[in-house]
């Protein structure tokens, strides 16, 4: 069963994430496993149930929905103030200032993301894909840097399968951050 000499794994999973989970049945039912181990705990906050929420494909979003509220120990950490966002407006959010953490992590995740011309004569490869380029939206940087900072916040290791957020707290503020498949590996040693 559970190996109890590992310590406490607590994981702030990114939207992303609950993405991969529902991709076939054997991830559904291995993180409904997971999310029983004693040493292993997930989270996420109000601003990923809100994404989940937004998704147009009501069986997918009835499963991501299921999914969220079946494996996670808490969804209710708090996030810096975010308009019109449940969970993140007016009385909800913690006013930031322009030098806190998400704000941080928001401005470097924007001066990481590199947009090059395709005409670029460097043949330098784009350091991340077209999907990645087009979550160059405030927004989206605003979501993500949310997520990250409640993460560093409360010592969690954020799992993510966004690249650019992935590589900005990982690198530039040294924060734990890990992928889908290596969660998949650390959850496996438990059983």
């Amino acid at each position: 069963m559970a190996n109890n000499k590992m310590g406490q794994q607590n994981f702030m999973l990114d939207t992303n994430v609950f993405n991969n989970i529902i991709k076939n049945e054997k991830n559904i039912n291995d993180f409904k496993k997971y999310s029983t181990i004693k040493n292993i705990n997930f989270y996420a906050t109000c601003l990923q149930l809100n994404e989940i929420k937004e998704v147009k494909d009501l069986d997918k979003k009835d499963t991501l929905l299921k999914i969220f509220k079946e494996i996670l120990k808490k969804s209710d950490f708090p996030v810096s103030f975010m308009y019109d966002v449940p969970g993140a407006g007016w009385n909800q959010g913690r006013m930031g200032v322009s030098g806190d953490l998400c704000h941080q992590i928001k401005e470097k995740m924007s001066s990481n993301l590199k947009i090059k011309d395709k005409n670029d004569k460097t043949g330098k490869k784009y350091k991340y894909n077209r999907t990645q380029r087009a979550k160059q939206s405030q927004h989206c940087h605003s979501f993500d840097a949310n997520i990250a900072k409640a993460s560093i916040h409360n010592k969690h290791t954020l799992v993510t399968d966004d690249k650019l957020l992935y590589d900005t707290i990982k690198e530039d503020f040294n924060a734990k951050c890990i992928t889908y498949q290596k969660l998949q590996e650390i959850c496996i040693k438990y059983i």
